[in-house]
């Protein structure tokens, strides 16, 4: 009961006996206390009146879950222990032994255990001693006292392989038995798989499902900042073949091999890779080994991404991947294929930004962070990459220079510091105190990610409430756009934003409005005035 006067008062009008141990202070009386404590400090008094219908049996008074058989064997609920009192047999001591956490307690000369589920179970079924009725309160008792079911994987001496502990769930078993390759070691008292991220990641969600409590001891696989930051090819590699099965490494190392030494880009490289493996799945699937492959399955396989929903930028970088397979890793020669071509490039022009829209845009930024990357997106025309990848040594305050490093294609540039960026970059520095990189993410050791700085742009441009179509990119759309209606060489521009051919940057000629407007339309060489108009309209 709570340790107040007016439960004292009532508990006085029960008549029932009663001594006050002056040794347990108010404060240390907690009803947590009282439910965990052991059998020497929770000991129960016996009552000189027994109370009306606990003649034989005492016990407990907070729950009252008690009973005798008829070979005079006794349990009573105490807490989250059952305390067990049996006449003494050798056959009953080491029956005893078998239950969960069981000791001997030699001042109340009883069996003490644990008041679990498993341990009720052995209870019931070996002395018969709960009613049915009896039964569900002690099932509701012992739920909370009972050890949550449990998955532990752990590493195996082989890399490959994942050693599986199920504790207290026959579900989990069966779940077990329906991957492929598994196997039961006895001596270990283990499952052993195959460490595939596809097998682990459908076992975290078979215990999420299930309330069963998953316990990750496997070693940490590379993380993407790691294995796209480093220079470290061999971690690169690594964290490409991790993401894959075990079947299908074998056949993907050799192309990851292959275009690792053309030292293509990291994203290219992943890109081309996961093409490459849904090349290889497709055929699998068809029964046909890769080395059989001939440019008649590589036009099968092509037509029928095209049949699909896909633009066509990933219909060619397919069509890449697979050449690359071919030409370099196959040595095949030039890939030939009739009937079907690359998707021409749809011409499409770039959106962009009024420069009231911009200004309005940055009007929405109270964050000195978010503002200093935004600002630099239009500033010098820097894509999302360009933005996050930049490091503080990057910024050069002595020459008013941006050193940007390993970009799109894997191009290096300089750019010009502008006298405002100056200032706010000094401000963010100053404030912020930056490590190796310029904008850090959650951790110091990483950078911003790309949907941070996305989100960024998005919640601003919500506020500022322009466009919906708006994206970050079309900030350096912006940046180009503008600075040809100002009369900057359109090279010059070129090599401002690192584009390798001059196409690429004159596509800005096309929304450009400088040239426009000096053109005038023919209607105007009519000669016809506006009052006519409002004369005939009425």
């Amino acid at each position: 009961m709570p340790y107040e006067k007016k439960y004292f008062e009532l508990f006085k009008q029960t008549g029932l006996p009663y001594g006050i141990d002056s040794g347990v202070s108010r404060t240390q009386a907690t009803q947590k206390s009282l439910e965990n404590a052991g059998i020497e400090s929770f000991r129960a008094e016996k009552l000189s009146t027994p109370h009306p219908g606990k003649e034989k049996t005492g016990g407990n008074p907070d729950t009252g879950i008690i009973n005798r058989n008829k070979s005079s064997v006794e349990v009573s609920l105490r807490g989250g222990k059952f305390v067990i009192d049996i006449p003494y047999s050798k056959e009953r001591v080491h029956f005893m032994k078998t239950l969960n956490k069981s000791y001997w307690h030699p001042q109340e000369k009883k069996w003490i255990c644990t008041a679990d589920l498993k341990n009720a179970n052995l209870l019931q079924k070996k002395f018969n001693l709960w009613s049915p009725e009896q039964w569900t309160d002690i099932l509701q008792h012992t739920a909370q006292y009972s050890p949550r079911k449990k998955i532990k994987a752990v590493e195996y001496e082989d890399p490959d392989k994942v050693l599986i502990f199920i504790q207290d769930s026959p579900l989990s078993i069966e779940f077990i038995k329906k991957i492929p390759s598994r196997k039961y070691l006895p001596n270990k008292k283990a499952w052993l798989i195959d460490k595939e991220a596809s097998y682990l990641h459908r076992l975290e969600q078979h215990c999420r499902e299930n309330d069963i409590k998953f316990i990750n001891h496997l070693k940490k696989g590379v993380s993407y900042n790691k294995a796209m930051h480093q220079k470290s090819w061999p971690v690169f590699k690594n964290y490409i073949l991790q993401s894959y099965s075990l079947p299908a490494r074998k056949t993907i190392a050799p192309y990851l091999d292959k275009i690792v030494q053309e030292r293509y880009s990291k994203n290219t490289i992943r890109q081309y890779v996961n093409y490459y493996a849904r090349f290889v799945k497709f055929n699998q699937s068809r029964g046909i080994d890769m080395g059989d492959i001939g440019s008649e399955q590589i036009e099968i396989y092509l037509h029928k991404l095209s049949e699909g929903n896909i633009g066509w930028r990933t219909i060619n970088a397919h069509y890449s991947a697979i050449q690359f397979w071919y030409e370099k890793v196959m040595k095949r020669g030039k890939l030939e294929i009739k009937g079907i071509y690359r998707p021409r490039k749809r011409e499409t022009l770039p959106r962009v930004m009024s420069l009231g829209e911009v200004r309005l845009l940055f009007e929405q930024l109270d964050n000195l962070k978010h503002r200093s990357m935004l600002f630099l997106a239009y500033a010098n025309g820097l894509r999302n990459s360009e933005i996050r990848m930049l490091k503080t040594k990057d910024i050069n305050f002595e020459r008013d220079e941006i050193r940007i490093e390993n970009a799109k294609g894997g191009k290096h540039r300089i750019l010009h510091l502008s006298p405002y960026m100056r200032e706010i970059l000094m401000e963010y520095i100053s404030i912020y105190r930056p490590g190796t990189w310029l904008f850090e993410g959650q951790s110091s050791k990483d950078p911003y990610s790309r949907s941070s700085i996305n989100a960024v742009f998005r919640r601003a441009k919500q506020k500022a409430g322009l466009d919906a179509r708006y994206r970050l990119h079309d900030l350096r759309h912006s940046f180009a756009t503008h600075l040809l209606e100002k009369g900057v060489d359109v090279r010059v521009i070129q090599e401002l934003l690192g584009h390798s051919n001059i196409k690429t940057t004159l596509v800005y000629t096309h929304v450009s409005n400088r040239m426009k407007k000096q053109v005038t339309s023919p209607i105007e060489f009519l000669g016809l005035k506006s009052t006519d108009n409002k004369k005939k309209s009425k």
